[in-house]
């Protein structure tokens, strides 16, 4: 008896000490940076209808998901913002996790569609799918898929340098990221502890000296992530080349209908990042 008292003794405490390190973990907060940058990105996971007015002014560009409304609300979104533009191409490029046989000329006539609109100037990047890793998407349809869009992108003589963006999950797996510009990697529940976890570590570790990475704070519900700790960050990592908040609008992915960045009560610390971010820019 006393043993087995010993044992749930021993057993209680490591579950503490674990749930302690979490917490602490997610705690994590960054010295401030020595210097600020003037270089850095900030900008929201996908836009929503009604979303562009509360966040135009506290961006340096506009994700435009394709979610609602396809193409044409996005030509009309972009004419209106006039903005820098990342845009999602996952749905021309991908079926699921399978790279599509026609992938090419898929994203070729988005591409042109965008150019008749004269919006395709607006475009710096190419969002070519959301955590591949998450899908089960093999290291060769990302490779490929990259290969494609940069292909494809190249007959556009706007899009010279456009970059390609993926964001991973804590899978660890990192398909395709060595065909990438700018990656990404969410792990809500950790918190700001995200930034000192093994896969982020492994996500740094990856990167070739041309790529750059990006910190996803996610300050929707439930998480209600302050951006603080990103801010750090980002501005004392040289690789880091900006911050995608996630999100401005409700999000209902898992299911449930949770309130965004907007209406959960974050919206103060993000708009005071994005405004600092544009101050230091001279925007």
């Amino acid at each position: 008896m006393e043993l087995m008292l010993i044992a749930v003794a021993v057993a209680a405490a490591l579950y503490l000490a674990r749930v302690f390190a979490q917490k602490y973990r997610s705690r994590y907060m960054p010295p401030e940076p020595a210097a600020l940058r003037s270089d850095l990105e900030f900008w929201y996971y996908g836009i929503q209808p009604g979303e562009l007015d509360a966040i135009a002014d506290h961006v340096t560009l506009v994700h435009e998901s394709l979610w609602f409304g396809g193409v044409p609300a996005a030509i009309a979104s972009m004419r209106r913002h006039g903005m820098r533009t990342m845009i999602t191409v996952q749905d021309h490029l991908f079926d699921g996790a399978a790279l599509r046989t026609d992938a090419g000329e898929r994203l070729r006539g988005l591409l042109r569609e965008l150019a008749a609109a004269g919006v395709l100037q607006q475009v710096v990047a190419l969002y070519l799918i959301d955590e591949p890793d998450g899908r089960g998407c093999t290291d060769g349809d990302v490779l490929s898929a990259c290969q494609i869009a940069r292909r494809v992108a190249n007959e556009f003589a706007v899009l010279d340098g456009v970059k390609l963006a993926v964001t991973y999950s804590y899978k660890r797996t990192l398909p395709g990221i060595s065909g990438l510009d700018w990656v990404g990697l969410d792990d809500y529940g950790l918190g700001s502890g995200v930034l000192i976890s093994d896969a982020w570590r492994e996500l740094l570790d990856r990167l070739k000296s041309h790529q750059r990475c990006y910190v996803v704070p996610g300050g929707a519900n439930p998480w209600k992530q302050h951006p603080e700790a990103f801010r750090r960050w980002a501005h004392s990592e040289p690789k880091c080349m900006g911050i995608m908040a996630f999100m401005w609008g409700r999000r209902d992915d898992s299911g449930d209908v949770n309130e965004g960045i907007g209406a959960n009560g974050m919206a103060v610390a993000y708009r005071a990042l994005g405004h600092g971010i544009l101050a230091l820019k001279g925007w």
